[in-house]
């Protein structure tokens, strides 16, 4: 089914794309505790939480939507993508204030 294999190149498209920006976000944060800064703030803490949930979930529903090929669960994997995308902008924004504050 032609539908299905481009939905399916779309997720794993996205898959590695939220791949590409967990790897990201850790390296920064080890990074930033291996020049021998602070540890991360509870604030810091409780946004990297909820975005591993999102990203969890988004793992979660993308391969039960593989295993099932369920096509209509494409749709969801990337929203959740889109979401993802937007918690980091928004984490970013706040990191960004947290400098600027200091």
């Amino acid at each position: 089914d032609p539908k299905y294999s481009a939905d399916y190149s779309q997720t794993i498209s996205a898959l590695q794309g939220i791949a590409d920006c967990e790897r990201d976000i850790i390296v920064r944060a080890y990074t930033h505790i291996d020049n021998n800064h602070k540890g991360l703030l509870d604030s810091q803490l409780t946004e990297l939480r909820e975005l591993k949930d999102l990203i969890i979930d988004t793992l979660v529903s993308t391969s039960q939507a593989l295993i099932a090929k369920d096509k209509k669960s494409f749709a969801k994997i990337m929203k959740n993508k889109n979401l993802i995308k937007k918690h980091i902008d928004k984490i970013d924004a706040k990191q960004i204030e947290r400098i600027r504050d200091d």
